[in-house]
């Protein structure tokens, strides 16, 4: 398995008895053997070794700041990936609260397109992310030029990504990113390539530590047992990051200190024991693990169907279509495919590969009553 200082954190694959970091290099290695149907682990190491029962000791806002001081002694530089979203500002804002030195964000948006829009719109709308960069986005950097001065800004406009073919996923990055089908797919796979190039491009000589802000916990419910897993989509994202220069390492601010999520879980259950339905609402969830976040705009189960449409044409469902079929013709022969319809909503999409851990008991909820009334902090 290709080490990496990071592999506690995003766990890795197994398959015909070796460990994968990249879940693709596993998938050719599936091709190679001729094996139709693969059986591809993906495990948290890290996981296994915490007793999730056990609620850590100390303040969240306590473990927020040992992790941003252990991720300062670390690194030579510090970039975190600002999104805007609730994920990426606490992680800012432990920084910032704490006084530790954050040395870049950098938020990447088709600033192009969302400098053309105006007003205000619901979290649902077909172009909710662009909305969210002058109402989230830039309320969040204002806050930050405030209360860090000496921390670099950097917007990178990711619009030409979306010019021409399209074919950045495909040229730039030497391993695939996490696959849908679709034009939503496509979006996403040429706003990562975009990513990738201008980091690799600003790399410098110093040790590098790329901070990624996710995710809240996932948790799910069985009868009254709460378990926490982790599905790998949501580190694939951004594991390409591991192939190329080696100046610069992809950190996951929350899960590379599994106390954090362990704490998170047991805020969230205490909620659920005064209302259970609650286990479905994510916007409760960060009330409660997120007290720095505003409430800012935020899109809600953002899909980039509509946008990418809207904003670069028709066109864009010919190139959809011809990516979806290159994934299809490359894994075809291991049973795996993806599809070119839109998704209904993002929890639906259909990935060309899914694996998950397995579940960790958090405990037993006690005095489970319903309706109840959710606490705005943690």
């Amino acid at each position: 398995m290709p080490s990496t200082p990071s592999s506690n954190e995003w766990g890795f694959y197994r398959y015909a008895g070796k460990e994968w970091l990249n879940p693709h290099d596993a998938l050719e290695d599936a091709t190679a053997r001729g094996d139709r149907s693969p059986d591809i682990q993906f495990v948290m190491p890290a996981a296994d070794r915490i007793d999730w029962t056990a609620e850590p000791a100390e303040a969240l806002a306590d473990l927020y700041r040992q992790r941003a001081q252990q991720l300062r002694d670390a690194y030579d530089y510090l970039i975190l990936m600002y999104s805007g979203g609730s994920d990426s500002h606490q992680a800012m804002m432990a920084f910032v609260n704490a006084g530790i030195h954050l040395d870049e964000v950098r938020t990447c948006y088709p600033v192009q397109w969302a400098d053309k829009v105006a007003g205000t719109v619901g979290r649902d709308h077909p172009l909710g992310h662009l909305y969210e960069y002058h109402q989230a986005v830039v309320p969040g950097l204002r806050t930050l030029s405030l209360r860090s001065p000496r921390t670099t800004i950097k917007v990178v406009d990711t619009t030409d990504a979306y010019a021409g073919d399209m074919t950045e996923w495909h040229e730039v990055l030497p391993v695939q990113h996490r696959v849908t089908g679709g034009v939503h797919g496509l979006f996403v796979a040429n706003f990562r390539a975009r990513i990738e190039r201008e980091l690799q491009r600003d790399a410098t000589a110093k040790r590098t530590g790329v901070i990624y802000g996710v995710d809240k916990p996932p948790l799910g419910l069985s009868g009254r047992e709460l378990f926490v897993s982790f599905p790998d989509h949501w580190r694939m994202g951004v594991s390409h990051l591991w192939v190329g220069s080696g100046l610069f390492e992809p950190v996951m601010f929350y899960w590379g200190d599994l106390r954090i999520t362990c704490k998170q879980a047991h805020i969230i259950k205490r909620a659920l024991e005064q209302d259970a339905r609650l286990i479905s609402d994510v916007d409760a969830h960060r009330r409660l693990i997120y007290p720095d976040w505003s409430w800012a705009y935020q899109e809600r189960e953002g899909l980039h169907d509509s946008l990418l449409l809207r904003c670069a044409g028709d066109r864009v469902r010919a190139i959809a279509q011809e990516r979806t079929r290159y994934y299809n013709n490359r894994y075809g022969g291991l049973g795996l495919s993806i599809e070119d319809d839109p998704a209904a909503v993002k929890r639906r999409l259909r990935f060309l590969f899914a694996c998950e851990s397995p579940p960790y008991l958090v405990g037993e909820l006690h005095a489970v009553q319903r309706p109840g009334h959710l606490p705005k902090r943690a």
